[in-house]
C-alpha cells in the first residue's frame, strides 16, 4: 500500500506518541489496580469499501488504525470509552463520477481509480460483558458511534499509454480531491472482542464493523449517487 507525504507524517507522529506513551505507563498495583479510569494505546488495520445503497461499489483496500483511547469502567462488566485514532476510508477501483464530471478531461484513457481519505476519528463506545464472570479473560461486546473528520483525499489514476513501441502501459497519478467528498462522516459501530487483564497492563483484541451514515457525495451532482463508506477491523489496545 503506497502512502503519501501526509500519512507518513501523521503515522510518524502517531508511533512517536505511542512510544512515549507506553514508555510512561505507570504499573498497576500487586491486585492489578482498582481505578475504574484506564488510558492507552490502540493500533491494527481497517478494511474500508464504498458503498451504494449499502452494497459494495468498490474493492476493499487496507488501511492502518493508531491512536488512543480512555476508558472508564462503570460496572465491572460494564464500561465506556472514547478513541482518537488515525485511519483511512475510501476504496479501490471506484467509479471515478463519485468525484469527476462526465465531460471532465481525466476520464481520457483512464482505466481505474483508487479513493483514499485520510482521517481522524472518535468512536464513543459501550463495552458490555457477562455479568459476574471473574478471572484475567473477559469477553465482551462493544457498540457506539463515531465522527471522522477528513484530512486529505487522494485519488490515484490508472490510465492506459500507448507508448509507441510496446503493448500499451499502464500510469499512475495522484489527485488531491479533498474538495470533492464531503469532510466529515459519521458512523455506527458494532464489535467483539475480549480483554486480558495482566499484572502491569490491561491487553484486548477486537474486531468490528463500521458503517457509515453520511453521504459522501459533497456536491450532490446528479451524475454520481449518493456513496457511504463501511469497514471491517481489527484493533489491538495496550492500557492500564
Amino acid at each position: 500500500m503506497k502512502m503519501n507525504k501526509l500519512a507518513q507524517r501523521v503515522l510518524i507522529l502517531c508511533c512517536v506518541t505511542i512510544l512515549f506513551t507506553g514508555a510512561n505507563l505507570p504499573a498497576q498495583n500487586s491486585q492489578g489496580g482498582t481505578n475504574p479510569l484506564s488510558f492507552g494505546i490502540r493500533a491494527g488495520f481497517s478494511a474500508p469499501v464504498i458503498t451504494v445503497d449499502n452494497q459494495p461499489a468498490s474493492i476493499n483496500r487496507i488501511a492502518p488504525v493508531v491512536g488512543g483511547f480512555a476508558q472508564y469502567r462503570v460496572l465491572p462488566w460494564v464500561a465506556a470509552s472514547i478513541e482518537v485514532l488515525y485511519t483511512q476510508y475510501g476504496g479501490n477501483n471506484i467509479s471515478p463520477l463519485f468525484i469527476y464530471s462526465p465531460d471532465s478531461p481525466i476520464l481520457n484513457n483512464l482505466v481505474k481509480t483508487d479513493l483514499n481519505i485520510h482521517s481522524i476519528e472518535i468512536p464513543v463506545l459501550a463495552k458490555i460483558g457477562i455479568p459476574g464472570m471473574s478471572g484475567a479473560v473477559k469477553p465482551y461486546l462493544s457498540v457506539g458511534g463515531s465522527a471522522a473528520f477528513f484530512l486529505q483525499a487522494d485519488a490515484t489514476n490508472y490510465f492506459l499509454v500507448n507508448n509507441g513501441v510496446n503493448l500499451p502501459i499502464l500510469n499512475s497519478a495522484n489527485n488531491i480531491v479533498t474538495s470533492r467528498i464531503n469532510g466529515y462522516d459519521f458512523s455506527g459501530i458494532a464489535g467483539t472482542g475480549v480483554d486480558f487483564q495482566g499484572d502491569k497492563y490491561n491487553f484486548s483484541i477486537e474486531i468490528y464493523y463500521r458503517i457509515g451514515l453520511s453521504d459522501l457525495n459533497a456536491n450532490v451532482n446528479a451524475y454520481a449517487p449518493s456513496y457511504r463508506t463501511n469497514a471491517f477491523g481489527l484493533k489491538i489496545g495496550i492500557g492500564l
